[in-house]
């Protein structure tokens, strides 16, 4: 799987359900590191909807580390897990 890099435009994983064939959403955070105590703001983010990777950071949880992307959504900067997310077009270098 490549790295998604600033610049590379994405949209959320469609995943479906083998039986019912179900689209889902994904839910972006404002905040890169919410907690139960302190999510912070979230917002629903459409399979359809393309987003701009604007930066990308690792957070560390124990011994895993997980790879989160911040996107341009509307006009406001969220972030979600890279795994999450599939790229449209990429960016050229």
């Amino acid at each position: 799987m490549k790295k998604i890099k600033t610049g590379d435009l994405v949209r959320p994983k469609i995943l479906r359900d083998v039986e019912s064939h179900i689209e889902r959403v994904l839910y972006a955070n404002k905040k890169q590191a919410p907690t139960f105590s302190s999510r912070g703001k979230t917002r629903i983010w459409p399979v359809d909807q393309i987003a701009l990777v604007i930066g990308n950071d690792e957070r560390k949880i124990g011994s895993s580390i997980i790879l989160k992307i911040k996107v341009l959504l509307d006009g406001e900067q969220w972030w979600v897990n890279e795994h999450e997310v599939e790229v449209v077009s990429e960016q050229s270098t």
